[in-house]
């Protein structure tokens, strides 16, 4: 059985959206459908070329989430404070914990500095007099100013956020899976620089929008694991001569 699922090195809007969060706040559960150009992690054999991915987010609570691609046999689950992909084929399941992530990626790439956040790094971020409704939300525009890890220069996008409960739950469950896969280090750097209470993440520029979102009280068997995890030194030992 091999690894269909490859995880994206570098993101635009997952760390922007990891850190624009509201504390103490009522979880309740939901669901959301959302489009993107660059989705954290792609399904080997499904090209993405010439338009965007959509992806549906699940979550019971911010620290429960189930990420689909598209393709019921491959999927993420965050649960019990760790993030795991899943495989499924005709061999049954195989189910990869994601927390060796961080390392793999350093070791893949020994040029980038230890200090260089992958994601880049936010050099601005200004709210607008402008509001856009997004998904049936209304939030608030901002510019912002952006230099990403794989570019030569900073670039501009503009970034739709609101403080809607729904909205910032749905982002805060990200965040906590994208910390048990990277590690929190990373993403608290995008928390210092953005403004505190922002909300949750409606549309990022062209990379990003939520098509729909709604409350939802999802089976707790959406999450349940369909097989006992690997890490990615037990793969990578299997895969050995």
């Amino acid at each position: 059985m091999t690894v269909l699922l490859k995880f994206k090195s570098h993101f635009r809007f997952w760390p922007l959206a990891a850190a624009l969060l509201l504390p103490n706040l009522a979880f309740a559960g939901g669901k959301a459908t959302i489009t993107t150009t660059t989705p954290p992690m792609e399904i080997e054999g499904q090209s993405t070329k010439g338009g965007a991915d959509k992806l549906t987010l699940t979550w019971r609570d911010t620290h429960t989430l189930r990420l689909d691609f598209g393709d019921p046999n491959h999927y993420l689950v965050m649960r019990d404070g760790k993030a795991y992909s899943v495989s499924l084929d005709e061999d049954g399941a195989q189910v990869m914990d994601m927390a060796g992530m961080s390392a793999m990626i350093q070791a893949m790439n020994p040029n980038n500095p230890n200090d260089e956040n992958p994601f880049g790094k936010i050099e601005s971020i200004k709210a607008t007099n402008e509001h856009k409704t997004v998904a049936g939300i209304k939030g608030t525009v901002y510019q912002m100013t952006w230099n990403t890890s794989d570019k030569k220069g900073p670039e501009a996008e503009q970034a739709v956020l609101t403080k809607d409960p729904l909205v910032v739950e749905m982002t805060q469950a990200y965040f906590n899976s994208m910390s048990a896969i990277i590690g929190a280090a990373h993403t608290q750097a995008f928390q210092d620089r953005l403004p505190k209470g922002t909300g949750g993440v409606l549309q990022i520029g062209d990379d990003f929008t939520v098509e729909s979102i709604t409350k939802a009280n999802p089976e707790a068997g959406l999450f349940e694991l369909p097989a006992k995890p690997m890490d990615f030194q037990s793969l990578l030992g299997g895969m050995s001569p």
